[in-house]
C-alpha cells in the first residue's frame, strides 16, 4: 500500500507539469484514436470503457489507485455481446459468465498504449499502468488439425451453402491470416500474375503480401470480380464482410471437429510450415509476426 501512494505522488509529480495537466484522459484517447491505423476492433470497445470510468480526470489524476479500481471493477463486470457495429449497434447483452483475466489483461493493455502515447507526445514520464500486476490466464490449449483433419473439414466446407467457405478455409490454412485480414480482402488486392494477395494494413499496422497456392488462385478465380469491393462479403452489400460464425461452426460439426476456433487455422498453417521444413524466421514473416 505504502509503494503505491508514493507511486502515485511519484505519478502526479511527473505529469504536473502546468502545460499537459490539463488534458483529460478521454481527451487523450481521442488523440490516440486519431493517428492510431491498425485493425483491432477490440480496442476502441476498451477504451470507450476507460472513457466512461474515469475518461473525465485529468491524466495527472489518474493514479495506480484510480486504474486499479478500475480493473477490479472490469473483473467483477459481466460479459457483454453488442459491440456497437452492424445489427448489434446500439444494443448490448449480458452474458452469464464475468469478465476472464485475458480479457480484463487486454483492457489494461490498452490503456497502457494511452500512457505511452502521452509519453511520447506529451512528455509524460510514468505509465501507471505498469504498477499493477496482470491477472492469471486460463490460457487456451492450442488446438492442430492433423492432415486428415484438414482434408475433411475442406470437403465439408466446400459443400456449404456458404459458396466461398471452402476459399476461406482454405486460405486459412495456406496462409496463416488472420480471419480480419481475409474477410477484408478485395478483389482489386488480388495479384493473379504473380500469385499474391496484398494485405494493406494488418491488425499490426503494417502491410504485407500473402502468397497464394495454385490451389487457391484456381478456387479465387471462380469468384473473379472486378471493383474495390469485399470478396467475402455478406449477401445484403458488397462493402461488409459476410459472417461465417454459423457457416463455420456448422462445418466442424459436419466434419466431427470440437473445440477448434477459426484463429487455430493459423495455428495450423504455422503448424504445416514447421512440418514441411520452414524455418522460424520464414513461418514468423509468412504470419506477418514481428521478431
Amino acid at each position: 500500500f505504502q509503494r503505491e501512494v508514493e507511486g502515485d505522488k511519484k505519478l502526479q509529480l511527473a505529469l504536473g507539469d502546468p502545460g499537459t495537466s490539463g488534458i483529460t484522459l478521454g481527451e487523450l484517447i481521442d488523440e490516440y484514436m486519431k493517428q492510431y491505423q491498425g485493425k483491432d476492433h477490440g480496442l476502441p470497445i476498451s477504451l470507450t470503457w476507460w472513457k466512461n470510468y474515469c475518461g473525465e480526470l485529468v491524466v495527472n489524476k489518474c493514479t495506480v489507485s484510480v486504474i486499479r479500481k478500475g480493473i477490479n471493477q472490469l473483473a467483477e463486470g459481466y460479459v457483454l455481446v453488442g459491440d456497437g457495429r452492424g445489427k448489434t449497434k446500439g444494443k448490448t447483452k449480458k452474458l452469464g459468465r464475468k469478465r476472464s483475466g485475458a480479457t480484463v489483461n487486454r483492457y489494461k493493455a490498452n490503456l497502457s498504449s494511452i500512457f505511452e502515447f502521452g509519453k511520447e507526445h506529451y512528455n509524460f514520464a510514468i505509465n501507471p499502468c505498469r504498477e499493477i500486476k496482470a491477472r492469471k490466464e486460463n490460457p487456451h490449449i492450442e488446438r492442430f488439425l492433423t492432415v486428415k483433419e484438414q482434408e475433411i473439414l475442406l470437403k465439408v466446407s466446400k459443400s456449404s451453402h456458404w459458396d466461398k467457405l471452402y476459399l476461406l478455409v482454405l486460405m486459412a490454412l495456406t496462409t496463416g491470416a488472420r480471419r480480419g485480414e481475409l474477410l477484408n480482402l478485395k478483389h482489386s488486392d488480388i495479384d493473379y500474375l504473380n500469385s499474391d494477395a496484398s494485405l494493406k494494413l494488418t491488425k499490426n499496422g503494417t502491410s504485407r503480401l500473402l502468397p497464394l497456392t495454385d490451389a487457391v488462385i484456381v478456387e479465387m478465380k471462380k469468384h473473379k470480380d472486378i471493383g474495390n469491393h469485399l470478396i467475402f462479403h455478406n449477401t445484403q452489400t458488397k462493402n461488409k464482410p459476410y459472417e461465417i460464425k454459423k457457416v463455420y461452426a456448422k462445418a466442424l460439426s459436419g466434419a466431427g471437429i470440437s473445440n477448434f476456433r477459426f484463429q487455430d487455422l493459423r495455428h495450423t498453417a504455422a503448424s504445416n510450415l514447421a512440418r514441411n521444413g520452414a524455418t522460424l524466421l520464414e513461418i514468423a514473416d509468412v504470419l506477418g509476426h514481428s521478431l
